[in-house]
């Protein structure tokens, strides 16, 4: 069975699929949007704050598994590929940094993004 969902994606059982009207390209307050959508939709979690930033944290926790298997394998001479890395543990992080931002209310999580380098800059890079 295909359905829409937020006009972008196409389901058949528990896959999803791409369509064309994708954009090229989104800022993050639509990344946001499109997150808020889904999960109004999809994500069953209706329990307090901490208990959504617990579950995020977990599948969070998951992802860093994925990278500690890449870098275990790879120092073991395992010519092991960054294709899980790049499909789905980069992405994952742009849904769970996105779930977060709208779970506290930020209203754009570019900005935060942004000001975080700048303080990076001044933390890490400044003459001491």
């Amino acid at each position: 069975m295909f359905h829409s969902i937020l006009g972008v994606i196409v389901c058949y059982g528990e896959r999803f699929i791409k369509t064309s009207n994708l954009p090229l390209s989104m800022d993050t307050k639509d990344l946001q949007q499109r997150q808020a959508e889904y999960d109004a939709k999809y994500w069953q979690h209706n329990a307090s704050e901490l208990e959504k930033i617990r579950h995020i944290t977990l599948h969070v926790g998951k992802l860093v598994g994925k990278l500690a298997t890449y870098c275990e394998r790879q120092e073991h001479g395992d010519n092991y590929s960054t294709d899980q890395i790049r499909d789905e543990v980069v992405p994952d992080l742009v849904v769970y940094a996105s779930q977060l931002a709208n779970l506290l209310g930020i209203e754009d999580v570019g900005d935060k993004y942004l000001n975080r380098l700048e303080e990076n800059v001044k933390r890490l890079h400044s003459e001491k």
